[in-house]
């Protein structure tokens, strides 16, 4: 069996194994002994591509593998002796183990072949026969999928970074509370191993991937847009082809020259590097750190914003009238939420009302529409809240709460709402169908008056007997949220439907003693 590792190194990717058995004999004691060749590399590279069609195995275009490379990695070692990097999952306990520098065969990846290596340890550890994922191919399979969340939530800000001399246009992931949450836990619980080829720590290591990920994720997809928005382009331009060479000879079409003519700003340069395959930005060095400067500007305002010691609630009320769920703003501090007010007395008066015990040197109005900007942009409920200067709330029917619950309100706790729900809310109940038997005295032919057994089935809501009548509302109900005993409980429509149907199959018994069944 062999170890599959992923490095990050230089802001690469570099693919190496590990083999059970070190090699007997070992060109250089700078080596790692448990290091795969050139052959276990282009074994697993030929298998891991290849797929199967129609029987045949038909090689993919990742053949043949890039030329291998020796790279330095920190590998563990005792008395300068390597050993297996086993050791790297978890804490190292033995003091006499340190991590020392190797010479390993590596071969390059692309970040793409690495996200699906990694996604294929994550659904299997045996990857192939023979070869088994890494522990640190899991948690680069983490951080890939943040990565995805980010690009699928819009969690990145433009921005722009100079490399070896050149400036380049770039995306930088703002990531939730949450998110950073979760950056922290990895930086500390990931794996020994994702260090081997990185020089600083885990939370360097996690924010490096992070950014270069996130990079090529947006870049692909805003290049695919631009190259489906140009084929339409060409497209349209082909049926007025002929009209259009007419003009141009005729000189009545300029086609823009002196629009060509003109030099682009250096912001329109940035904004059009922003959509090309790698961002590189022509321009002096003055340029850059003047761009750099103003973006800096304009982005301070957002952190200013995420910084805040502020959060938006919203609280979930049951409902009074017309069967609408209110739900009402409210501003709290994130250190003390029961230290809160209503955002209708925000926007009371021409002075900003503050919070008790609250210093915060900013716009608490501007911050609060911001955040209900940011709000808007996944619910479309906090979006039409917005068509009011002072926004207070908005308002849910009974079929809305279930779906606002479970598909927007996650996202809103990721990007630090806070939610308020009704006192005594008890969420989802489950309805189940239950045999009930009584003891009842029954004539029976011939044999006196013995006591007999009837039985009959009852419906039940987690684990509450149902009567007839609310029996009856739940037939006339379509509702996942429905009112029983005068609070509000949550129900899998679908799973109603089909125990009702059961229930109305079920006859009533009479039993004997003897046949009735064992009490439980």
């Amino acid at each position: 069996m062999r170890l599959v590792h992923l490095a990050y190194q230089d802001r690469c990717w570099w693919l190496w194994l590990e083999v059970e058995l070190p090699e007997e004999e070992v060109h250089s004691p700078e080596e790692y002994s448990f290091g795969g060749d050139e052959q276990d590399l282009e074994e697993f590279w030929r298998l891991f591509w290849q797929s199967e069609e129609d029987g045949e195995i038909t090689e993919s275009l990742f053949w043949p593998p890039r030329p291998v490379e020796k790279r330095h990695f920190r590998l563990p070692s005792q008395e300068g002796k390597p050993i297996p990097s086993e050791f790297f999952v978890g804490t190292v306990e033995d003091e006499t183990v340190e991590l020392s520098d190797f010479i390993v065969k590596a071969l390059p990846v692309e970040a793409g072949e690495a996200v699906a290596i990694c996604e294929s340890a994550a659904k299997n550890r045996r990857i192939l026969r023979g070869f088994r994922g890494a522990s640190e191919l899991l948690a680069w399979h983490g951080l890939f999928a943040l990565c995805n969340q980010f690009v699928y939530q819009g969690g990145y800000l433009p921005a722009v970074e100079k490399n070896e001399g050149n400036w380049y246009s770039c995306w930088r992931p703002m990531p939730s509370m949450v998110e950073q949450e979760w950056l922290l836990a990895w930086s500390q619980q990931a794996p020994g191993a994702t260090l081997s080829g990185f020089r600083g720590t885990r939370s360097e290591l996690a924010n490096q991937v992070v950014f270069g990920e996130l990079n090529r994720l947006v870049r692909e997809e805003s290049v695919q847009r631009s190259n489906e928005e140009k084929i339409r382009q060409e497209e349209a331009m082909g049926k007025f082809s002929p009209y259009l060479q007419k003009m141009i000879a005729d000189g009545t079409l300029s086609m823009g020259r002196e629009k060509a003519a003109r030099k682009e700003s250096l912001h329109d340069r940035w904004v059009s590097s922003l959509k090309s395959e790698n961002g590189l930005m022509e321009i002096t060095s003055a340029e850059g750190e003047r761009l750099s400067e103003e973006i800096y500007q304009w982005q301070e305002r957002f952190f200013h914003w995420r910084s805040a010691p502020l959060r938006v609630a919203l609280s979930l009320s049951e409902p009074e009238e017309r069967g609408l769920w209110p739900v009402t703003y409210w501003l709290q501090s994130a250190a003390e939420p029961e230290n809160r007010i209503a955002l209708s007395q925000l926007w009371k008066g021409k002075k900003e009302p503050n919070l008790p015990g609250l210093t915060w040197e900013g716009s608490i109005r501007e911050w609060t529409l911001t955040t209900l900007g940011a709000g808007a942009l996944i619910s479309s409920k906090v979006n039409f809240s917005l068509r009011s200067a002072s926004p207070e709330g908005f308002t849910l029917t009974t079929s809305e709460v279930v779906p606002f619950l479970e598909k927007e309100m996650p996202r809103l706790l990721e990007n630090g709402f806070v939610f308020l729900l009704p006192e005594g809310w008890q969420g989802s109940r489950k309805l189940s169908l239950r045999a009930q038997g009584k003891i009842q005295p029954m004539v029976l032919p011939n044999k006196g008056t013995p006591q007999a057994f009837s039985l009959s089935w009852n419906l039940s809501l987690d684990g509450e007997p149902l009567t007839p009548d609310e029996i009856r509302k739940l037939l006339e109900s379509q509702e996942e949220l429905i009112e029983f005993r005068g609070r509000w409980v949550q129900v899998d429509q679908g799973e109603v439907q089909k125990l009702l149907a059961q229930w109305k199959k079920q006859p009533e018994k009479t039993l004997s003693v003897a046949e009735a069944p064992p009490p439980r």
